[in-house]
């Protein structure tokens, strides 16, 4: 019998459910022989009379031998379901898991943890889709749900008993169990013994089958919060819901260079991201260049908006414009020459930075500063040198 314990689970304390069934006596047994820190908590719901007893006192006797702190509540639990107008099964089970969560908290243990196997994990599956259920219903029970710990979900019942069997151990019967008033017992006396008449692995099919139907969800849950980020992120450029699902599926790929225009801006996925920029004209009528003289520099290294040229190697008048195909410099600290588109590549830039990346020639025609990027060496200032200082404004 395997039980599945979180990554680093030897340092971890525990706060283990134990009614006296099979299940969770074998849980707390292989856990204590394991040598995990547990304490445990047992409730008696007093709905079977001196049999609820009983077992609170099996439960009593169990932790005194394994020398486990034990931690004990008694429900009205009828009282309780009347008051909240629900079925006892779910008054049980408010109750259970409130009272857990706070002796947890109270014992300063990590996980709750709880023994629900592998035939629990398959009645619940034909208990939901029996009400109708979406995907989620049949996917089963999670192996971890917030701060509650499954370690037998992939074991099934037979195997747990054989377990204690082998141990000599005994373990409580809860005499419900056989009543098929309660829909989770005629699954369990009806419907699993036929499956496994036509199938013995069935149990082990249905776990197979709930975990490729986990993997869908999950990738569809994967799609659908990307398409949420997406429109959030892209709400009120006034795209279309086609555009959008393009834009999901891009990001989805992990694509990049493509670009959407919508009303009122233009959406750029690169390497799956997203970034969302304003409407700019395509002249540069509001963009102008800036030239001060400038001394005693003392560090003349270029920004994103100024850059510093020799102002006996500059050839005036200077120039603002869009970069063209077939610009190039010589890039500062460098000998040969690079064409900007090159530059802008190396820099990572998306469709929309390159469009509007902007350049500075000089009387010339020659590029002298790709603003932001760098600058050509040709004119760069060095030290001593009379400066210009080039400013975007």
């Amino acid at each position: 019998m395997k039980l599945i314990m979180p990554k680093g689970a030897n340092g971890m304390k525990f706060f283990l459910g134990v009614s006296g069934g099979p299940d969770s006596v074998s849980l707390l047994m292989q856990m204590a022989d394991m040598g995990y820190r547990c304490v445990v908590g047992h409730c008696n719901f007093h709905l079977r009379g001196e049999e609820s007893d009983e077992d609170e006192q099996f439960v009593v006797r169990l932790a005194e031998r394994l020398a486990v702190k034990l931690v004990r509540t008694d429900f009205d639990t009828i009282g309780y379901a009347k008051k909240k107008g629900i079925s006892i099964e779910m008054a049980a089970r408010e109750l259970r898991y409130e009272w857990f969560e706070r002796m947890r908290v109270e014992n300063g243990c990590d996980y709750i943890v709880v023994a629900h196997n592998l035939n629990d994990q398959v009645e619940t599956f034909f208990l939901n889709l029996v009400r109708g259920t979406g995907l989620r219903g049949l996917t089963g029970i999670k192996y971890i749900n917030g701060n509650v710990l499954r370690p037998l979900i992939e074991t099934p019942r037979s195997e747990i008993e054989g377990f204690l069997r082998q141990k000599g151990e005994c373990w409580r019967t809860d005499s419900t169990n056989g009543d098929v008033a309660y829909k989770r017992n005629r699954v369990r006396h009806n419907i699993l013994p036929e499956m496994e008449n036509m199938n013995p692995s069935f149990l082990r099919t249905m776990a197979r089958t709930m975990e490729n139907l986990r993997e869908v969800e999950d990738e569809l849950e994967g799609r659908e919060n990307v398409r949420l980020r997406v429109y959030e992120k892209v709400k009120g450029i006034g795209l279309s819901h086609q555009q959008i699902e393009s834009i999901v599926n891009v990001v989805e790929k992990g694509g990049s260079g493509r670009k959407f225009e919508g009303k009122k801006g233009v959406v750029v996925v690169n390497r799956g991201e997203v970034k969302v920029y304003g409407i700019v004209e395509n002249d540069e009528s509001d963009i102008e260049l800036g030239v001060e003289d400038v001394t005693d520099v003392l560090d003349l290294r270029s920004g994103d908006d100024f850059a510093y040229v020799s102002k006996s190697k500059i050839v005036m008048p200077l120039k603002i414009r869009r970069w063209e195909s077939g610009d190039w410099i010589i890039p500062f600290g460098m000998k040969g020459k690079k064409k900007v588109s090159d530059l802008l590549t190396e820099r990572k830039m998306d469709i929309v930075e390159k469009e509007r990346q902007m350049v500075v020639e000089d009387g010339e025609g020659k590029v002298v500063w790709v603003v932001g990027v760098r600058v050509d060496d040709r004119v760069s200032c060095k030290e001593g040198e009379k400066c210009l200082k080039l400013v975007i404004l």
